[in-house]
């Protein structure tokens, strides 16, 4: 009997202890739920943010698209215009130039007309 009671003492006490574990692991299982809930939450916050910074993003994208599209048709406008313009210098150069010739066969033209007038005077 005295076999007994210590069996029964210590089936007790294993008992006792395992409730004493049981209850330390719901303790551990409530902190770890609890945890994994906050953490739920943070994921599904920075979700949203993702989202958000996302859709930013995309608009920022077609902000430097439309940037780069206008640079490019300004680049290619200037581009347009320095060839104008180097036309156009290349054009007074050349009418500088026919002036400079007319004016020198005006020059000789009225000096030869003079010296006819002259000749038909002396007539």
């Amino acid at each position: 009997m005295e076999k007994f009671k210590e069996k029964i003492s210590l089936l007790r006490s294993e008992t006792e202890e395992s409730r004493s574990r049981g209850d330390a692991y719901s303790e551990q299982i409530k902190t770890i739920e609890s945890d994994l809930i906050s953490k739920n939450h943070e994921i599904k916050s920075n979700k949203v943010r993702i989202e958000r910074m996302q859709a930013r993003l995309d608009q920022v994208e077609e902000q430097l698209r439309l940037a780069n599209q206008k640079f490019h048709d300004a680049d290619k406008k200037a581009e347009e215009a320095d060839q104008k313009i180097t036309k156009l210098e290349q054009d007074l150069t050349q009418k500088e130039d026919d002036h400079i010739e007319l004016s020198q066969k005006y020059k000789d033209t009225k000096a030869h007309l003079d010296d006819l007038a002259r000749i038909f005077d002396d007539l």
